[in-house]
């Protein structure tokens, strides 16, 4: 009787492929994505609600529409996190906003406004995984998300051009 021998496997092909990861990368995106819009629109709300000499109601309602703007993304974002079957972050206040002391409003403004640019980033990259699955829905909201991130930037830099030129304890 010839008994087969088994040679051992060639185990190329797995030294090679990826190690598969925790999650996919668009749910790791989306993730830090609505972290980020969480914590940008707390900053938002505050900054908005000041109540300083030289800052403007007009200023500050512009902010709030921003703000505004940045919660509602964050309930998007949920959504399409629960499409792809994975659930936000517990707890996103992973970091808090200032207190109004010691607040500089163009330091958070600038601050913002690097938050808008890298979110809308991440809506594009998403997107561009969304669209490689073929989940085409999804793809197009965060298209939306992203250039709804480049209009809020834009809003932030005429808040900024036309913030007071001082700091509070000035």
């Amino acid at each position: 009787m010839n008994a087969t021998v088994r040679e051992g496997l060639d185990d190329t092909v797995a030294r090679l492929a990826p190690a598969p990861a925790e999650e996919r990368e668009i749910c790791a995106e989306l993730k830090a994505a609505y972290l980020e819009e969480k914590i940008l629109s707390q900053r938002l709300l505050a900054l908005a609600s000041w109540k300083e000499p030289g800052w403007k109601p007009a200023l500050a309602r512009q902010l709030k529409v921003v703000a505004e703007m940045d919660e509602a993304h964050v309930g998007v974002v949920a959504e399409i996190l629960e499409e792809l079957g994975f659930t936000p972050p517990e707890r996103p206040e992973t970091a808090h906003p200032q207190g109004r002391e010691g607040m500089d409003v163009r330091s958070v403004l600038s601050r913002g406004l690097e938050a808008k640019k890298d979110l809308e980033i991440r809506y594009v990259r998403g997107a561009s995984l969304a669209e490689v699955e073929g989940r085409w829905g999804i793809k197009d909201r965060l298209e939306a998300l992203a250039g709804e991130e480049a209009a809020g930037r834009n809003h932030l830099l005429t808040v900024l051009s036309r913030a007071p030129a001082f700091r509070p304890e000035d």
